[in-house]
């Protein structure tokens, strides 16, 4: 992690901080232990265990499936899908340019993993001997038919719930959603370090127009963690990360059960 870029960082957003009522964010970082985090997936039983990113290595793997844990990978382009299914993954979550959050891809840069769901779901049911997952902001029944069509075995479903009855998504920002259009979001490093998602802000043009540094991923996320959480407990949708993708407009109010019938409907089709 660079130092310097985190105390400018931090130098630029210390009134935004102050406004919140945040103390001033840290001079150092530290990632999460990442074999206590293991060991807690382990103890817990998990039912499914999904690597972004790129798969883990050999003697994570060996252990999950000695735990008898099914293992999913989730990549933006074939390449990436390709060596997920090398590395013992069950199936592959093909997830497009649509989709809300990180892109997923670890073998080809940035660029090479902007690909739409057309060119994406397709070529993965085609190449990969395991059952492939569509992905992307799948909000209607015509997703569920291409993804259908083009060899998915099934979706993943993401801000088809956003607006759920049981999500934890706060009013204030429930009612910002319905507003929201396909040019809503943005891609962007500014909040991760890498590519992702998400539903453009003032903080993103804040970062953006006025050349703030931008540290390596995942240590962008964690310098602005701060305000992430106080933007959550302050309904200040203008300050907030919230991973959405480019159809997340369409997300309705109902009970996720109604919603995933909805959807297994369309499937069934």
């Amino acid at each position: 992690m660079d130092s310097r870029k985190l105390k400018l960082l931090n130098m630029a957003l210390s009134p935004l901080r102050e406004d919140l009522g945040l103390e001033t964010s840290a001079e150092t970082l530290q990632l999460p232990d990442f074999d206590r985090q293991f060991k807690k997936i382990i103890d817990l039983r998990v039912p499914a265990v999904g690597l972004r990113l790129g798969g883990l290595r050999e003697p994570y793997m060996e252990k999950l499936e000695r735990c008898c844990m099914p293992i999913f990978g989730l990549a933006s382009n074939l390449r990436d899908a390709k060596v997920l299914v090398s590395s013992g993954v069950k199936a592959v979550v093909a997830v497009s340019w649509a989709e809300g959050g990180l892109l997923s891809y670890e073998e080809v840069p940035a660029y090479g993993a902007e690909v739409d769901s057309l060119a994406l779901w397709p070529e993965c049911a085609r190449a990969l001997k395991v059952p492939v997952i569509a992905a992307g902001s799948v909000m209607t029944e015509a997703h569920a038919e291409a993804a259908k069509l083009f060899g998915c075995a099934g979706l993943m479903l993401t801000d088809a719930l956003l607006c759920a009855d049981e999500s934890p998504l706060p009013e204030a920002w429930r009612t910002k959603l319905c507003y929201t259009t396909d040019a809503s979001t943005e891609m962007s490093s500014v909040y991760l370090g890498r590519p992702a998602r998400f539903l453009a802000n003032g903080l993103s043009r804040t970062i953006q127009e006025n050349e703030l540094p931008v540290l390596d991923f995942p240590f962008q996320y964690f310098s602005l963690r701060d305000i992430f959480d106080s933007a959550l407990k302050q309904n200040r949708i203008d300050l907030a990360y919230l991973e959405i993708g480019q159809n997340a407009f369409r997300a309705q109010s109902l009970p996720v059960r109604s919603i995933v019938e909805t959807f297994t409907d369309y499937w069934k089709r």
